[in-house]
This record gives structure tokens, sequence and C-alpha cells, in this order.
């Protein structure tokens, strides 16, 4: 019995003490140094950074549209042989569908509307709408059709599932945002200084609009030709980029380096060579960008024998890597 009634006796002291137990429970485990709230400026900044064009496009964007190539296999094996590379070709999909779109799509929502006493972030807003588009045009230039009208709101709107919207429908949109948003751009207005691809220059912003508008009529122009001249006409109105000081670049530096920028200039460059197709175009064409891009190390068989003593950059000299051949495969002529 004695023991009985110490078993209860401890039972019913514990009791009492459970409702003590939640006294400060929140407070205690409550991070209050972790921030609650992030500004749209920050989710601006790491979206800009994110466009930067990701590694994996060195092994099948840029050789499916037939610009650069590898002559190598294996894992850089891709667009020059129209292998199905899962790994090399969802680089632009996680870059700027998982990140790129997520953040902007954040940041529209919370500048949508000023609230009252807040800081006037329209320009942020729209210049947001821009990066959107500029991210829209590159995911469905690399994948056709994609989750457009609901992609990013899986947080906002808690929609887990987007509906996959056409190509031709994702154009038209994005038209209709790069030219509202453009022309709403007011340098009256409060600007996001803070941002990493212009400052917060208004002008800039407007210019990168009405390009990218022109970037879009061009793509336009076989499908839709009606709609791809008046799309020019109203970008050239605008006011598009007109000179070097006003492209849209992100600067890198020492501790914070361009991906592919470090392979093409490290111990990987020998391994990527221009197309045939790209150079006999830019030849054609007589295309004076051409002396920039191409140097040809006459009589070098190897990486090692690219020295400068054998540089040449006379456009007439360039030799594009012709598509569909390998390191082996290749006939070596005219070196």
């Amino acid at each position: 019995m004695k023991k009985i009634t110490l078993y209860i006796t401890l039972f019913l002291s514990t009791l009492c003490l459970l409702p003590s137990c939640d006294k400060g429970f929140e407070e205690i485990n409550t991070n209050k140094t972790l921030p609650i709230a992030l500004d749209p400026a920050f989710l601006m900044n790491n979206a800009i950074i994110n466009t930067s064009v990701p590694l994996e496009t060195m092994v099948f964007e840029l050789a499916i549209v037939q610009q650069i190539i590898t002559p190598f296999g294996g894992v850089l094996g891709g667009g020059n042989y129209n292998q199905d590379n899962k790994v090399r070709n969802q680089g632009n999909w996680v870059r700027y569908y998982q990140s790129v779109l997520k953040s902007l799509v954040s940041v529209i929502a919370e500048t949508a509307v000023t609230k009252p006493g807040a800081p006037d972030r329209s320009n942020l807003y729209h210049s947001a709408r821009i990066m959107r588009a500029y991210a829209a045009i590159v995911l469905t230039d690399s994948y056709g059709d994609i989750p457009y009208f609901q992609a990013g709101k899986g947080f906002t709107e808690n929609i887990t599932v987007p509906v996959y919207d056409t190509q031709e429908s994702i154009y038209k949109d994005v038209l209709k945002e790069l030219e509202q948003a453009s022309a709403a751009l007011d340098a009256t207005k409060p600007r996001n200084t803070s941002d990493v691809l212009f400052g917060g220059d208004i002008p800039q912003w407007k210019a990168f609009g009405y390009s990218l508008m022109l970037r879009v009529a061009m793509r336009l122009s076989k499908v839709d030709p009606a709609l791809a001249q008046q799309s020019a006409a109203k970008a050239v109105t605008g006011g598009v980029i007109q000179a070097n000081s006003g492209s849209a670049v992100i600067r890198h530096t020492t501790l914070y380096q361009n991906a592919v920028s470090g392979l093409l200039n490290g111990s990987e460059a020998n391994n990527y060579f221009l197309a045939k197709p790209f150079v006999d175009f830019l030849f054609l064409k007589g295309d004076p960008r051409l002396i920039s891009m191409s140097v040809r190390y006459v009589g070098a068989a190897s990486g090692p024998q690219q020295t400068p003593a054998r540089a040449n950059f006379t456009p007439a000299a360039q030799r594009g890597m012709p598509m569909g051949f390998d390191n082996g495969t290749i006939v070596h002529k005219q070196l």
C-alpha cells in the first residue's frame, strides 16, 4: 500500500507541474536573431545574380544552337551529338525556374501594392517584372511549354502543381509585361539603388526592357511577322540599348567568379571550340565581332601547342569545328 500511495503522489505531483512546462516555451524556442521578413530588394539581387549563365549550358545549350561545341564525349557529351544528357540539359531549369523565377515572383507580390506608411517600391516592382520576363524567355527558348502564369506561386498562393503554358501564350504575355513595365518606370520616384545590375538607374532599366522587347520581336519574325513588326517599332520608339555602357552586365570579381569564365580561362579551355556554322555565318556576314571572338592557333595539333606565337585573329583564317564529330572522327586538315 505504501508503494501504491507513493506512485499516486508522484503522479499527481507530475500533473501539477505540467502546466508550468509551457511557461516561456515559445520565447525560449524562438530564434531572435533569425529574420522573419526579407527585403524584396535582396531577393531581387539574388535573382539577378543567378541569371548568370549556368555551367551546363557549355555542353548542351550552346551546342544545340551551334555556337560552341566540344569534340569530347562522356560528361561533356550533349548537344553536339543530340544526346539526351539530363544532367546537363537541366541547367537552365534548375537555375531559372527553381531560383530566379521563384525569387522574382516573391518580389512582385511584395511590391505590387504600396502599403500605408511604406516607401514607394513601384520601380522595384516594374524592374522585377522585366527580369521575370527575361527569365521566362530563357526558359521557354530552352524547353518550349513551361509553367509561366502560375510559376513560383507555391509559397505565395500554395500552387504546388502549376499548369504548363504554351510558348505562344508566354511570348505574348512577355511582350505585354515588357511594354507596360518599361513604360511605367519613373525616375521621379524612389529608386532601388542597391540593385547589382544598374544601381537603380531608371533610363538603363527602361532601355533594357525595350531591348528585350526587340529580342522577342526578332524571335517572332517568322511565326507572326505582324506582331513582330509592331513590337519592334514600339521597342525602338521606347528606346533600346545604344552603347556598351548601357549593357545589362553582372560584374564579377575574384571572390565571386563567373563559372563559365573560369571554365574557358582555365584547364578546360582547350576542350571547347566555336562551331563551324557560327564561324561561317559571322564571316559571310562580315560581322566585326568575329575578330574578338575567335582565334586560330595555326599548326597546333594539341592544347599545349596553342601558344601566342601561333595565334591568328584574321577572320578569313578562322576554322569552326564541324557539328556531329568527335575528337576521333574529325579529320585534321589545315591546322
